[in-house]
């Protein structure tokens, strides 16, 4: 079993209870069933993983998607898939009991099991988004990704807008097609770091700034707007999504 922080309460949930949410939250239940088995793996591990690091506190793990993996109740579920909800549970319910009890080891330990929704094409090394060199979370070919709906966004912001979402970063001065500059960018095509009006800032700081759907952006200028081309979806740390459906 574990124990879940969700809107303040904690849930103490069966291990099969807790999938069936994760899955339901990170995962389109229209995905094909290989993919969801993969999907229910790695949030079991994931859970197991931050299970083993909570030292016997009030919870195991939350359901926060920002810091450890979305979560939502079966009645919630239901609500959100309509008339779908009894053939989408039946699916994903199946899944999780084919899978029950797999879990990913390293070295006869849970493992950090990343994931997200939409790589570039290739996954990114754990070192270049967290700061840790992880053996096995290494950038992989993930090119079915490109094929994926949602793989390629575009987010277009004023001059004004850009002031004012990144001032934390500096006040800018100058041009403003000068305003992004020097991108250092992995073989993969994440920004690893670039200059704001000549502030040095990593990439993944103005993704999260500007609302990025992911770290692989170029940026144009033109008629007094930025537009920033994305591809991808999340982090590009693990398991993608659409990339596991693709192979399924």
């Amino acid at each position: 079993s574990f124990k879940v922080l969700k809107d303040g309460t904690v849930l103490e949930l069966s291990a099969g209870d807790y999938i069936f949410g994760v899955v339901a939250a990170e995962m389109p239940a229209l995905y094909h069933e290989e993919a969801i088995k993969a999907q229910a793996v790695a949030a079991y591990t994931f859970a197991c993983y931050r299970k083993n690091s909570s030292s016997g506190g009030e919870y195991d793990i939350t359901a926060d998607g920002d810091t450890a993996q979305c979560f939502i109740t079966r009645d919630e579920a239901k609500a959100r898939w309509g008339e779908k909800a009894d053939e989408y549970a039946k699916k994903i319910d199946a899944c999780i009991t084919a899978v029950a009890g797999e879990l990913l080891c390293f070295d006869n330990q849970p493992i950090f099991a990343a994931y997200h929704a939409i790589s570039p094409g290739k996954t990114n090394p754990c070192l270049d988004v967290w700061g840790k060199d992880i053996p096995y979370l290494k950038s992989v070919d993930s090119s079915g990704d490109i094929d994926a709906e949602g793989y390629q966004s575009e987010a277009a912001f004023t001059v004004i807008e850009i002031t004012e979402k990144l001032k934390s970063i500096c006040e800018p001065t100058g041009d403003a097609q000068n305003y992004f500059s020097g991108f250092s960018t992995g073989e993969n095509g994440y920004v690893k770091q670039l200059k704001y009006c000549g502030t040095v800032v990593a990439g993944s700081q103005i993704t999260k700034l500007l609302g990025l759907r992911s770290s692989n952006f170029t940026v144009s200028y033109s008629a007094s707007k930025f537009v920033f081309s994305v591809k991808g979806y999340g982090h590009g740390v693990g398991m993608s999504q659409s990339g596991a459906n693709y192979i399924a």
